[in-house]
Order: structure tokens, then C-alpha cells, then sequence
């Protein structure tokens, strides 16, 4: 299967994208989103905001083609809370709510899930994600 992002993947010159340990996998996945859906709430940083790839501070170039999602809907609020300490505007630019889903081994592969319960996942082409989740509540 190809992926979503390949062509952009290859225009960066990012090696081995996805990681070689990313597997698809059946998983009940969380993610921040507004309410209505926007274009951007299922779209990587590297569509969003391209610059950030530049950036000497992104040391991982493939995590910009990934969606960012979490294991928990706990997990997924409580990274968020973490991140508005210091992102002051982080209600206006990556969300409000927390959305859930259900990703499958025909819509891409995930990541191995960190501590925090974040992983990528990187979808296949052809696959309308944003109509696998829908919103479950305004983050707190």
C-alpha cells in the first residue's frame, strides 16, 4: 500500500518513513480536533504548517507526516493540558475537543506508543480518516 504523504516524504528526503516499527494494527485512537472539523484537523504539521520541517529544533522529519493520536482519551487531554502551560494559544491553532476513532490494519500503520500514549500514524492513500472519528467532548 502506498502512503498518504509519500510524495511530500520524498521531496524532504526522509529516510525510512515510516519507521520500520511502525505496524498497522486495530486501535480505539484519540485525537485534538475542533468542533466542526476543520481541514486541518486530519492533516500532519508538514501540510499545515511546512516551515516547522525546516526548523533545526525538529529532530524527527517523519513525526511531521504523521497525525498525532493517543492511546487514551485520558492520555490525549492530559498531554494537552501539558502543552497549553506553554503554548498559549494552543485552543486556537491544534484544537478544543478530543475526537476518537477507529483505526484499522487497511487505513495505515501507528507507531510504537511512548509513555505518554502518543503515536503517529501515518494513513494510506485513499483513506478519508476524518470519517472514522467522530468528537467526543471539549477538552477540559
Amino acid at each position: 500500500m502506498e502512503f498518504l504523504y509519500r510524495n511530500d516524504i520524498d521531496t524532504y528526503e526522509i529516510q525510512q518513513c515510516p519507521p520500520l516499527n511502525a505496524q498497522p494494527v486495530s486501535i480505539l485512537a484519540w485525537r485534538w480536533t475542533f468542533e466542526p472539523y476543520t481541514a486541518n484537523c486530519f492533516s500532519p504539521l508538514g501540510k499545515v504548517n511546512p516551515k516547522r520541517i525546516l526548523s533545526p529544533t525538529i529532530t524527527d522529519k517523519c513525526s511531521c507526516w504523521g497525525l498525532s493520536m493517543y492511546s487514551t482519551q485520558d492520555k490525549a487531554e492530559s498531554v494537552f493540558s501539558e502543552i497549553e502551560k506553554n503554548f498559549k494559544k494552543a485552543r486556537q491553532t491544534i484544537g478544543t475537543h478530543v475526537s476518537k476513532g477507529n483505526l484499522e490494519p487497511a487505513d495505515g500503520v501507528i507507531t510504537e506508543i511512548e509513555d505518554n500514549g502518543h503515536f503517529d500514524f501515518h494513513p494510506y492513500t485513499g483513506v478519508d480518516i476524518k470519517l472514522k472519528f467522530e468528537v467526543v467532548r471539549c477538552i477540559p
